[in-house]
């Protein structure tokens, strides 16, 4: 056998594009904190982002110091403050736009430590990949233990660690183990039909009017609304092929979801954002840091019980918090402004109707 025939024989094989990964924090004992799905150096990239983030910020803090160096002595006292401020206001514009994966990196970043990176497996496919990676988010790990934001292909079809978990701890009988839609038994689709008479419902009830009327009014008091136009929001807009329009309200921090039907009845829901809260507790703990006790005391509220996957909760009495005029939502939607731009105790004898 000739030296280039052993070469043949031992030729390497390729490997197969597509792969799923996890990141490990190495200060929390290797526990995994995102999964992901990439092909090319995609594992690598999330370190990467962060790290440029940090440079830049570096970047910048050294070259204001170097502006202040050349600045009189009573403009750089003055300067010096502003810059200390700007520096500040940097940082926490730049924390209020990262994820939850982002924040975990630069932490790791900041203490000298990089997140570890591996490669659970490669695929030929895709569509491969994306499936293993939902598998891996709901049913190995867990969605509420990672940071991830996108559920993964197909994750409505895979029951959760939580609901795996139950099984093994609670069933003796094949009987006992909870059927899901989806996997055990068939899910029921709604028609094009369902969905037309909603929004005809809608319609001939005068609600898209009624929507418009609203814009306005939201407008002339000044307060910041959109129409479900931003990245994620699309998440809480309760469906308009569920008979519901809506447009969410930003009052400080806080979004709300303001919303009726045919029978023109608005209500107030507390939206959990800018994140996404992953169980109960997580969604308590995030209504308390962006909406406190001190200010539901003063508005004499409370919060319902987290719904629909953590999206919202009612906000309580409910019976309050139903108008049948703009004019009354507006006065409440005021008020709650009031008190959280301000903490100031709730005003006595307010029209609500």
């Amino acid at each position: 056998m000739n030296q280039a025939s052993i070469i043949n024989e031992f030729s390497k094989v390729p490997l197969l594009p597509y792969y799923v990964y996890v990141l490990l924090n190495p200060l929390k004992n290797n526990k995994p904190f995102y999964v992901g799905k990439g092909t090319g150096n995609r594992v690598k990239e999330h370190e990467r982002d962060i790290q440029v983030l940090l440079n830049d910020e570096k970047r910048k803090f050294e070259q204001q110091e170097q502006e202040l160096e050349q600045e009189p002595e009573l403009e750089q006292e003055v300067n010096a403050h502003d810059s200390i401020f700007q520096r500040s206001k940097h940082r926490e514009d730049q924390n209020k736009i990262m994820s939850e994966k982002q924040e975990e990196i630069k932490a790791l970043l900041e203490a000298g430590v990089s997140p570890l990176q591996v490669i659970l497996g490669r695929y030929e496919t895709e569509d491969e990949a994306y499936a293993v990676e939902a598998a891996l988010i709901h049913l190995v790990f867990g969605y509420e233990n990672l940071t991830n934001i996108a559920n993964g292909h197909g994750y409505k079809f895979l029951r959760t660690k939580n609901e795996y978990d139950y099984i093994v701890d609670h069933t003796k009988k094949q009987e006992d183990i909870p059927e899901r839609k989806g996997i055990d038994i068939e899910q029921t689709i709604r028609s094009n039909e369902y969905r037309d008479q909603k929004i005809l419902a809608l319609t001939e009830a005068g609600a898209y009017e009624l929507l418009a009327e609203l814009h306005n009014a939201l407008t002339e008091s000044g307060f910041n609304w959109r129409n479900f136009t931003n990245q994620g929001d699309k998440y809480f807009h309760p469906g308009e092929s569920n008979g519901y329009l809506a447009v969410i309200v930003r009052i400080g921090e806080i979004d709300f979801n303001v919303q009726f039907t045919k029978k023109k009845t608005f209500s107030i829901q507390f939206i959990y954002t800018p994140i996404k809260p992953k169980n109960i507790i997580g969604a308590n703990n995030l209504a308390l840091e962006r909406l406190t006790q001190v200010q539901r005391a003063s508005l004499k509220i409370s919060l319902g019980k987290p719904k629909a996957g953590n999206k919202y909760s009612w906000i309580l009495p409910e019976g309050r918090f139903k108008f049948t005029s703009i004019k009354g939502l507006i006065a409440e939607l005021r008020e709650i402004k009031r008190v959280i731009e301000t903490d100031t105790p709730r005003a006595n004898n307010i029209d609500l109707t």
